[in-house]
């Protein structure tokens, strides 16, 4: 098998660091550490007698998956004649059951004789590094197997050796993994948590990677020195025992050490536990393999008990002569009470009488027991420890300010204010401390070290209208009411600026730069990838991810027809023999990313109590064009330096000098409608697109924040004109139903598919997004953890199975249109065209509310699995780098590309994998923290002053408005 090299790989084939690579087989051996450590961690978990059934077991596991795969290939791929070439890694299969026999034997020994059995390991550990030793001396073995192009182009001859192959002379490994699993069994992780030290720690995580990073090294570099027969026989005997003490060394150091774990790694336990299944020898691992973290939702659940009616909304003074009357009729009068009569018999000016309404309203709410009053009244506390120098009295500050209903009820909103409390205006002096002197006089002392007792800092929590005057009212009042009150009356209040609930403080300079350097944290960016919230629509992600699929699917078609390939006539066969054509309207799943920005708009809106249209379109403007102008720099300016060959000027270089006079249209959001067969990067279409129905999505829900009917109006009207201008257009340019993707059309797609309007133009792909916007309002409104299961099983399956019928069918009635044999009809073509979007949208929506609202079996549980909700968020780097990854490989080829439609599914998971790893490092060095960066920038500050004075600081949203209660 022969392949073309650059000069630039084979001088780096020359260089040292080329070394590293050429042993990198070796991790081979971590598997077959990892099988013996979880087969004797398993034996010992389990406190049975071996039996033979464990051999069978495991001889069933490792050969099933084979066996139908080597029935597959002999019997439907007919093309590959060598069967036996398409498992040549089938060797560590039988290599791992031999072992397990072998770590079996000597655990049934083991049980049988504690002594003899360890005796026998010992041996066996020995024989284990002997024996390789011994082969590679007697048959002048090469260190390694591979280390040149020459040992790559024949493979087959140089595994072939019993060093590499025979399961006895690689059971190094295996002893290790089992000597470590017998170390962590008997001396339990969780009994011996951190017990090493943090530097000792370290030093031994230090010494298993360094042993590790040697031998791969090492194997390497010996493989281009001269041979010797005792230097390389000794490093073919112990360089794979040595290998996996350094990566027990690891484990150890994790386990029992006090090295900090990044927390994002735990999230990928399920998916190694999975792995390492592959490796079990018995059932008994599967109680192991189901350790997990659990995460407690835990929700605040409150009730508003005391629903007063209009008439106790209003504060007057007939509750004050009710008070006066019940106190002389001797009616038990509460603290409460009397706090109300001398609250309203105090002197408030017009601006404090909002506080005043409040205030009282509260005490009212405390007397009935409400949760919301009582909550506000149980965070203050009355001064204690005043005589043994306490000056601080803070009360529970969280609980001022984290009230569980701060969103949904900002009526309640609080803030908390420090009061100095000046109890006498008279000079400390030093005294003899009587036990029968009055109070006041004790006040007034002053310790013999400087300590005094006439102030006091007393945290209040009040509501948010009150000014400082009118807090210094409540204050006297509140202390006139505890114990001292009535004998130490208060000289002057002072009230610090409050700190108002749910609302920000201003940041420094430094503050900002402190948050900037902060934003790139990979810690907090990784764990973002994880993070999931009660009203998060699950079965999006995997909806998102499929998307993706599909779409780098469809790009690695296009991009390879594009290029051309040596068996052209065989797309004609494959798009025959697959049916292809029917999907030949596939790049309708786009719509899927317009209707999902639709409801992830509208939803971050209506949870939202802050509203600013222009603020928010700026923000989601450098959201968008910050990660264009880094694409666009590395088309510009490092792509084309990238690589070379026989078809990269043709087409690389094309692209990037389109890009290089077009770039300021992309990054103006201009690109979809001016000079758009000359558009850059032409994937970036769809970012404009998203851009502009997002100012209409915001501009509605504007209106809908100043008028409701004016907003569903304008909604229904753009909804209207986003079915009819589709076909408006398609009937007056006589264009196609749906825009062509034969091979013609691909050839020239600048000119035949970017010059068509209905393909390109924000206005008339309108219909999904505005569908999203009403599915996202009816999500918000009907939310889905208060109406989870909502819909019965039976009729959530028959929605489901219909909602995607007719997606499908949508599907192929666009395939049928491509066919260039069928008579082209101008009022078919407009009326697929108005409909077919707006219709897919609405399936697809139908397809979420059936999975989230009802239960659709198995489908849904797979859609809302885990595993999407990383990928999910990674998807959007996916989907910018996809073509830009491809179109490097191929356009770099030195041989005409080859055909086949599992080289096209081969390349479509590969571009997936590589594209999700570099969106991953975008994620984490430059997505996450610009979009911190930039909240940091557009951070709403407060006025201190404004939250102070200032009857209306805090208005209730129009969602509150409608659920006034008390």
């Amino acid at each position: 098998m022969g392949f073309n090299i650059s000069k630039s790989f084979n001088r780096f084939l020359e260089t040292d660091a080329a070394c590293v690579f050429f042993h990198l087989e070796i991790i081979i051996d971590t598997f077959i550490m990892i099988s013996g450590f979880l087969l004797i961690r398993s034996f010992l978990s389990r406190n049975k007698p071996v039996t033979i059934d464990v051999v069978i077991k495991r001889y069933f596991r490792l050969t099933f998956v084979p066996m139908v795969l080597i029935l597959f290939t002999t019997q439907s791929i007919t093309i590959l004649t060598l069967t036996s070439r398409a498992f040549q890694s089938q060797w560590s299969n039988a290599c791992d059951f031999h072992l397990t026999i072998l770590g079996t034997g000597l655990f049934w020994l083991y049980q049988r004789n504690r002594s003899l059995g360890l005796k026998a390991f010992f041996i066996g550990g020995i024989a284990s590094v002997v024996l390789p030793t011994l082969e590679a001396y007697r048959k002048a073995s090469k260190p390694i197997p591979f280390y040149d192009l020459e040992t790559l182009g024949d493979v087959r001859a140089n595994v072939n050796v019993p060093t590499y192959l025979h399961s006895h002379l690689r059971s190094g490994p295996y002893f290790i993994g089992m000597a470590f699993g017998y170390l962590l069994s008997t001396y339990k992780p969780e009994d011996y948590k951190k017990r090493l030290v943090k530097w000792i720690s370290i030093i031994i995580f230090a010494l298993g990677f360094v042993l590790a990073l040697f031998i791969l090294m090492f194997g390497g570099y010996l493989a281009h020195r001269k041979y010797s027969a005792i230097r390389d026989a000794l490093y073919v005997g112990t360089n794979r025992s040595i290998w996996s003490i350094g990566i027990g060394l690891i484990i150890v150091s994790c386990e029992y050490g006090n090295i900090r774990k990044h927390a994002a790694l735990k999230n990928f336990h399920v998916h190694q536990t999975n792995i390492f299944r592959l490796w079990e020898t018995n059932p008994a691992l599967d109680s192991e393999s189901k350790q997990g973290y659990i995460f407690i939702l835990i929700r605040l659940i409150y009730s508003q008990d005391a629903i007063l009616t209009q008439g106790q909304n209003k504060i007057t003074d007939s509750r004050v002569n009710e008070v006066l009357k019940n106190k002389k009729s001797e009616i038990k009068i509460t603290p409460i009470d009397l706090l109300i009569e001398d609250l309203t018999r105090q002197q408030w000016t017009t601006k404090e009488m909002v506080c005043r309404q409040k205030v009282l309203r509260i005490l009212y709410n405390v007397k009935n027991s409400t949760l919301w009053a009582t909550w506000i009244w149980d965070s203050m506390q009355s001064p204690t420890g005043i005589f043994y120098g306490s000056q601080y009295q803070f009360g529970n500050y969280d609980q001022c300010m984290k009230a569980p209903w701060l969103e949904t009820h900002s009526e309640y909103r609080t803030k908390y204010c420090l009061a100095d409390v000046k109890l006498s205006n008279e000079e400390p002096q030093e005294a003899i401390v009587e036990p029968h002197s009055p109070i006041k006089s004790y006040i007034n002392l002053i310790s013999k070290h400087g300590v005094t007792f006439n102030t006091i800092t007393w945290g209040v929590c009040v509501p948010v209208e009150c000014n400082s005057k009118a807090i210094s009212k409540i204050v006297r009042s509140l202390f006139k009411h505890t114990h001292l009150g009535l004998t130490i009356p208060i000289s002057a209040v002072k009230v610090d600026p409050c700190r108002v609930a749910g609302f920000k403080e201003d940041y420094s300079v430094e503050h900002c730069l402190i948050m900037i350097i902060k934003a790139f944290c990979m810690k907090e960016n990784m764990e973002y990838l994880y993070k999931e919230t009660n009203d998060d629509i699950s079965v999006m992600h995997g909806i998102r991810c499929l998307t993706s699929g599909i779409v780098v699917g469809l790009h690695v078609w296009f991009v390879t027809n594009l290029i051309g390939t040596i068996n052209f006539l065989d797309v004609d066969k494959d798009t025959h023999k697959f049916h292809l054509n029917s999907v030949a309207h596939a790049e309708l799943v786009v719509d899927t990313y317009l209707l999902m920005s639709g409801i992830l708009l509208i939803k971050g809106l209506m949870s939202s109590n802050q509203y600013n249209p222009l603020l928010l379109i700026l923000k989601r403007y450098l959201r968008f064009v910050w990660i264009l102008g880094l694409l666009i720099l590395l088309l510009v300016h490092v792509f084309r330096h990238n690589s070379d060959g026989p078809l990269w000027h043709r087409i690389a270089e094309v692209e990037i000098d389109i890009c290089r006079k077009n770039w300021w249209l992309t990054l103006l959001m201009l690109g979809n409608y001016v000079d758009t067969a000359n558009i850059c990067y032409p994937i970036l279409w769809t970012v404009p697109c998203d851009f502009h129905l997002s100012i209409v999505g915001i501009i509605i829900f504007w209106l809908f924040k100043k008028n409701r009917r004016v907003a569903f109006a304008s909604f229904t009207v753009l909804l209207i004109a986003a079915l009819i201008m589709p076909g408006i257009v398609t009937y007056q340019q006589k264009l196609p139903a749906v825009p062509p993707m034969d091979i013609r059309s691909i050839k020239d797609y600048r000119n035949i598919l970017f010059k068509n309007p209905t393909y390109l133009w924000s206005h008339l792909r309108a219909g999904p997004y505005l569908v999203g916007l009403a599915v996202g309002y009816l999500m918000s409104i009907y939310k889905i953890d208060e109406y989870r299961n909502f819909i019965p099983k039976a009729y959530s399956l028959i929605g489901f199975i219909v909602s995607l019928g007719i997606a499908m069918q949508i599907l192929v009635m666009g395939g049928i249109f491509q066919n260039i044999h069928r008579p082209y009809n101008v009022w078919e073509a407009a009326l697929f065209a108005s409909f077919n979007r707006t219709i897919w949208a609405i399936a697809i929506a139908c397809l979420i509310a059936f999975c989230e609202y009802g239960t659709v079996p198995i489908i849904g549980a797979f859609l809302k699995s885990q595993m999407f909700l990383p990928l999910s968020k990674l998807s959007y780097g996916t989907y910018l780098l996809h073509t830009l990854v491809f179109s490097r490989v191929v356009s770099s080829t030195r041989a005409p590309l080859n055909h086949d439609m599992f080289l096209v599914f081969f390349h479509t998971f590969g571009v997936l994998v590589f594209c999700t790893i570099l969106s991953l490092l975008m994620h984490l060095f430059l997505e996450a923290p610009m979009s911190k960066i930039i909240n940091i920038v557009f951070h709403n500050k407060k006025n201190k002053n404004d939250c102070e004075m200032k009857e209306h600081e805090c208005k209730n949203t129009l969602h509150d408005k409608q659920k006034k209660t008390l």
